[in-house]
């Protein structure tokens, strides 16, 4: 019964919309700076649709080596 119900869920007849991710971009026009930035989660979402990251800050050691290498930022 479970494959069933699975298949009714995710079966390509839905007719859902597909998601476009060109609609959403920003270009170049949308700067941002990254305040408690973590691991850079935020950023990298950022950047996905364009903006750009002209600052960011975090003060724990290992979350900084972190975003560092989420980000290939010094």
């Amino acid at each position: 019964m479970q494959s069933v119900i699975q298949y009714s869920l995710f079966a390509n007849n839905l007719n859902l919309p597909v998601y476009d991710r060109s609609k959403y971009l920003l270009g170049n026009n949308l700067r941002f700076i990254d305040l408690f930035a973590g691991i850079g989660g935020m950023r990298i979402a950022w950047k996905k649709v364009g903006a750009k990251c002209v600052f960011s800050s975090e003060w724990d050691k290992y979350a900084c080596k972190t975003y560092q290498a989420h980000t290939n930022s010094h």
